[in-house]
């Protein structure tokens, strides 16, 4: 005999969450009160962060065109941070995050935060002519 999630579950099935800016389908039993269902379904594990902003860096071609280069750069360092003690400065390069070759400043923000608190990596760097490695621990972003 074949039952609707609605029948089995009542109206929570296929709820759907705005705030998460995706659609979330699932089904929670009826004893689980509303409070408990978006704490289950929002409940995420710390990401990590290793203190640096960056952007895509802008270049120009023979034209005077601007077009972004599918490397981030370091636009700032936050005092104090793993990326700081590690030695990153304001002007490199990130090319690698843990042996993953970065194409975008987005990819290496999402690398950085699925790789979890604590985490050994290893950053691979271009400052000026040179290439180097880094290795720092990942962290909880401060509030």
């Amino acid at each position: 005999m074949a039952f609707k999630a609605k029948e089995l579950f009542g109206s929570r099935a296929g709820l759907g969450l705005a705030t998460l800016e995706i659609a979330v389908c699932c089904a929670m039993p009826m004893s689980v009160d509303a409070q408990e269902t978006r704490t289950m379904v929002m409940r995420q594990q710390p990401t990590g962060w290793f203190g640096v902003r960056i952007n895509d860096q802008m270049m120009l071609d023979s034209r005077g065109n601007a077009f972004f280069d599918s490397y981030p750069v370091v636009t700032a360092v936050d005092s104090g941070s793993p990326a700081a003690r590690a030695g990153i400065a304001r002007g490199d390069i990130i090319l690698k995050f843990d042996g993953v070759a970065i194409d975008d400043a987005e990819r290496l923000r999402w690398l950085s935060a699925n790789a979890g608190v604590g985490k050994k990596v290893t950053l691979h760097l271009k400052r000026g002519d040179r290439e180097a490695d880094v290795t720092l621990t990942t962290i909880a972003q401060p509030d």
